[in-house]
C-alpha cells in the first residue's frame, strides 16, 4: 500500500508551482496535483518493478483477429456552405470541388 509522505520544501516561486492544486500523496500539500506528482510516479514504478503491483492486460490488441478496416471508399454526401446558394447542376456524376483552396474532381452518385 502507498502511504502519504511529507513533502520537502518547495519554492513557491518555482516554475511549475501551482498554489491552487494539492497532492494527496504529500498530505494535500499545495504546488502540484497527485496526477503530476513525480515522487508518486516513481513509487508506483518501483512497486511495479518489485512485483508489488502486477499490470495485466486481459485483452491485448490482435491485428490478426481484428485488423483495421480498409479505407478505400470516400463517403462524401454533400456540403452546402452558408455563404453560397445550392447549385442543382452539381448532381452530375463528376464534380469539381474546392477543399482548402485546392480543386479536386470526385466521382459521386446523384442524390436526385
Amino acid at each position: 500500500m502507498i502511504e502519504p509522505v511529507p513533502q520537502n520544501y518547495v519554492n513557491p516561486h518555482a516554475k511549475g508551482f501551482n498554489p491552487t492544486t494539492r497532492c494527496t500523496y504529500h498530505y494535500d500539500a499545495p504546488g502540484h496535483s497527485s496526477k503530476d506528482c513525480r515522487n508518486l510516479k516513481k513509487k508506483v514504478e518501483e512497486m511495479i518493478q518489485t512485483k508489488m503491483i502486477v499490470v495485466q492486460n486481459n485483452n491485448p490488441p490482435n491485428v490478426t483477429k481484428n485488423p483495421l478496416p480498409a479505407h478505400n471508399e470516400v463517403n462524401f454526401i454533400e456540403m452546402i456552405c452558408d455563404d453560397k446558394e445550392y447549385d442543382n447542376s452539381l448532381n452530375s456524376q463528376e464534380k469539381t470541388i474546392e477543399i482548402g483552396g485546392a480543386f479536386m474532381k470526385a466521382n459521386v452518385q446523384s442524390s436526385g
